[in-house]
Formats: structure tokens, sequence, C-alpha cells
């Protein structure tokens, strides 16, 4: 391409409001973790994510305390890989003897 490189400036956007935490945890066929690093591990994608969110409705005429709505929601990821593979024991391949 003989085209020169093209800044491209990021627009801010709202995917949703009043949100007070969200949180994701990562299933690597085992247990739920809180980190994941694909580059660790052959960029591997977890078996599953978990999302964990909370978001404050609009106080409640009456009341000066916001509520809070939580909703929790875990996804299987398609062409996630066991994290922990075990390796195949060269004498169970050849049948033992």
């Amino acid at each position: 391409n003989l085209l020169p490189p093209r800044t491209i400036e990021a627009e801010d956007q709202v995917l949703c409001r009043n949100v007070t935490s969200l949180n994701l945890s990562y299933f690597d066929g085992e247990g739920w973790v809180e980190e994941w690093d694909s580059t660790a591990d052959a960029n591997s994608l977890p078996l599953a994510v978990q999302i964990d969110i909370k978001i404050a409705n609009r106080t409640i005429s009456g009341t000066s305390v916001p509520q809070e709505r939580r909703l929790v929601q875990s996804f299987a990821m398609p062409c996630g890989v066991w994290a922990k593979q075990e390796e195949e024991n060269p004498d169970s391949a050849q049948g033992g003897s």
C-alpha cells in the first residue's frame, strides 16, 4: 500500500449507563478465575466467560437511595480450549507390555 497510514480518532461510546460494578470471570475447565491471559497459553480462549454487572436504577419516588439491579450471565466459548490438557502417557499409547 503506497498511501500514508491514517490515524483514526477513537470516539467515546456509552454502552450502558449507571453501571456500578462490572466483573468478568473465566472458566479454565477446572474452575472460575478472575484473570485470563491468552498470550500465556498459546493464544487459547477460556471455555466460558461469566459477566457480573450491577446497574443503578433511578431512585424510586419517596426514597433517596438508588436501587441496584444485578445480572449474572455465563457464555460458553465455542472455540475455547481446556487450559490444562493432560499429556498422553507414551506407555498407554503403545499398549504397554
